[in-house]
């Protein structure tokens, strides 16, 4: 969550529920190392990494879920079934409880007509059921149990089924280069509780 205070901004994640303003436990953040390369023009490399104070681990409700490491070609027949989770807008204001929009991954060609020559490091994807829209910038792609994208925040017509829209692809090159150019986390003693990282979008509305 994103909150404008005197200070300045504030982010916060809550882990473990799926309400977006209750329910489950509310992180304070430790560090944000945002993509240097990003590119709002393009939604090229819409990645960035938070580190919050404590950890996740023993959080009810909460597990650690594997990422993609190798694109996934959408040409290729028996496609993965993709969805995204958030708390979006839904045409009357965002979501109170977690939404699931189910996606299947489209070519660069196929996107071209709404998005002109999409970028390497984004995934377009077309709304099979649901759809992602405003405050949901930051939302999980899954495809097959792992995660594959998040959601880059655009413009959203709630009347539209089937809507195309724009993911950061987490295993394309650049984004991986970013990934890996960051210092590993230390290693903690058995007593000690090391921050655990977490990806999102610039900017992440709905973390």
């Amino acid at each position: 969550t994103l909150k404008a205070t005197t200070s300045g901004l504030v982010y916060t994640v809550r882990a473990g529920s799926n309400y977006q303003t209750m329910d489950g436990i509310v992180f304070q953040i430790q560090g944000y190392v945002a993509n240097s390369q990003y590119d709002y023009s393009t939604a090229a490399n819409d990645v960035a990494v938070i580190t919050i104070q404590g950890t996740f681990a023993g959080v009810p409700n909460v597990q650690p879920i594997a990422m993609h490491t190798t694109e996934i070609d959408p040409t290729t027949p028996n496609l993965p079934n993709c969805f995204m989770l958030g708390w979006g807008w839904t045409g009357f204001g965002t979501s109170a409880n977690l939404k699931k929009a189910e996606y299947k991954l489209i070519t660069n060609a196929a996107c071209s007509p709404t998005y002109s020559s999409p970028v390497p490091s984004v995934q377009c994807a077309q709304s099979v059921t649901g759809f992602g829209c405003y405050s949901d910038g930051g939302s999980p792609l899954i495809c097959d149990s792992r995660l594959y994208g998040l959601y880059a925040e655009g413009s959203c017509n709630t009347k539209v089924s089937q809507a195309i829209n724009r993911f950061a692809k987490l295993p394309s090159a650049d984004i991986k280069s970013f990934l890996s150019s960051l210092p590993p986390e230390p290693t903690a003693a058995p007593s000690q509780v090391q921050p655990r990282k977490n990806y999102l979008t610039c900017p992440c509305t709905a973390c």
